[in-house]
């Protein structure tokens, strides 16, 4: 037997079965995400994270002999002894070295261990806000440790009353998970394999506890153009995957909100307004996209798949548009959505022209 994942229940299912076995349904031309099991490895890197009070930020220790102050250590007062508009201290601290005790010159962003009346078991960690040449109580070469490489901006805040709260090594990671995307039916399930074959995104708005109508029209709108239950990747790059398919639509900015992993849009501006955005990373408020929904299952077929590829795609709350039907027709589908309908005339073959309200939310919140 082979076990396996799919849109994340795990399955079982004999030896030597392949992706139609499980999936007979699924429309060919629309691409899978395949993830394959690998070994993912940690690796202590250089650089270390400070948290303090006024926020964070990176330093690269290239000696790995170097040893930060512990802010959990009693031995290290973790709070800003003192700052000007060249640098900042923070301890003292116990320390052993042989201190310089003359001026050494210093860039902005550099990190040093220095000392107060040259004095090692006063010793203080120091940031360099800006270049300047002093005597810190510092060892040969200055007393230079390591540099800011992230985050200088908030060495630029600390004030008194500031301290460290956190010093933590950074790790980085390398995955060897193999991932794909494929057409191909026949492929064989192999042990450990995870297979995306749909996303799912949430409208903004929508929820089976509320619904908020603030944007109802731009929810349509996303409704309407993945109402095909596919997902165009037009374009692609390292921050979204785009459809236009249906071309230029203009559409009013209703939403202007950060753009996070997962985040689904509508541009609002320009040749593509009214093309569907949907972000592998996080990237800043943009005020031509109006926000209009979240993938809650698939992102990962989203990071994986190409410029051309298509995939399926399931929208919540689905479309309520009566408009073109046959009037028994709607009062049918009405009735299966659990609404009910009332129209101007009882002929069953007259044509639906109008529907109020127009949006999906507007209905679905009556």
């Amino acid at each position: 037997m082979i076990r396996f994942t799919l849109d994340g229940r795990v399955i079982q299912t004999d030896d030597g079965a392949c992706l139609k076995d499980i999936l007979p349904d699924h429309n060919p031309a629309l691409s899978l995400a395949i993830i394959r099991p690998g070994i993912v490895s940690e690796e202590a890197t250089r650089h270390f994270r400070i948290t303090t009070t006024k926020g964070e930020f990176v330093a690269e220790i290239p000696d790995g002999r170097v040893v930060l102050p512990n802010p959990d250590d009693a031995s290290f007062n973790p709070a800003l002894h003192w700052s000007d508009r060249y640098a900042a201290a923070f301890g003292p601290f116990p320390s052993d070295f042989n201190p310089l005790r003359r001026p050494s010159r210093y860039a902005r962003g550099d990190i040093l261990i220095g000392c107060g009346g040259y004095d090692t078991q006063r010793s203080y960690l120091i940031v360099s806000r800006k270049e300047h040449q002093a005597d810190h109580g510092a060892a040969e070469g200055g007393g230079i440790i390591g540099h800011i490489v992230a985050g200088r901006g908030t060495i630029d805040r600390l004030d008194t009353g500031d301290q460290i709260t956190g010093i933590e090594r950074m790790i980085s990671w390398a995955d060897s998970t193999h991932s794909i995307t494929t057409t191909d039916l026949s492929l064989p399930l192999e042990e450990g394999m995870e297979i995306i074959s749909h996303i799912r995104i949430q409208a903004d708005g929508y929820s089976k506890e509320d619904i908020n109508t603030a944007i109802a029209d731009s929810v349509d709108h996303l409704l309407f153009s993945l109402q095909s239950g596919i997902f165009h990747a037009e374009r692609t790059t390292s921050t979204y995957c785009m459809d236009a398919h249906l071309g230029h639509m203009d559409i009013r900015l209703e939403q202007k909100a950060p753009r996070r992993e997962g985040a689904v849009t509508a541009r609002t501006k320009g040749k593509l307004s009214g093309a569907i955005y949907i972000y592998r990373d996080d990237v800043a408020t943009s005020p031509h996209h109006t926000v209009i929904g979240q993938v809650t299952h698939g992102i990962e077929l989203i990071r994986l798949i190409s410029d051309g590829e298509s995939c399926a795609v399931v929208c919540e709350p689905e479309r309520f548009d009566l408009l073109g039907m046959h009037l028994e027709d709607a009062l049918a589908y009405a009735e299966s959505r659990g609404i009910s309908l009332k129209a101007d005339s009882e002929s069953p073959k007259r044509i639906v022209i109008s529907q109020e309200p127009g949006t999906t939310l507007d209905v679905l919140k009556e």
